[in-house]
């Protein structure tokens, strides 16, 4: 989860502007990293919140199987 339009790849933007690739690094992977960015949301579409709750639940009763009371109703 993260909050606001905040992308989760960066480009570092501490690189050298005398060095050859630290000059044109960032414009170049800042278009690559948009892409992936692009890419990652359309996945992050498909994964619903249930999903993840059950997973988490599944995981629970594996692992704590003395909290099966609390987590059953999401299984």
């Amino acid at each position: 989860s993260i909050e606001g339009n905040t992308n989760l790849i960066h480009v570092d933007p501490k690189t050298n502007p005398n060095c050859i690739i630290g000059a044109n690094i960032q414009q170049v992977l800042a278009s690559k990293y948009d892409l992936l960015q692009q890419k990652i949301e359309f996945e992050m579409e498909k994964i619903k919140l249930d999903s993840i709750v059950r997973d988490i639940s599944v995981l629970e009763s594996k692992d704590r199987p003395q909290n099966m009371e609390i987590i059953e109703k999401y299984l």
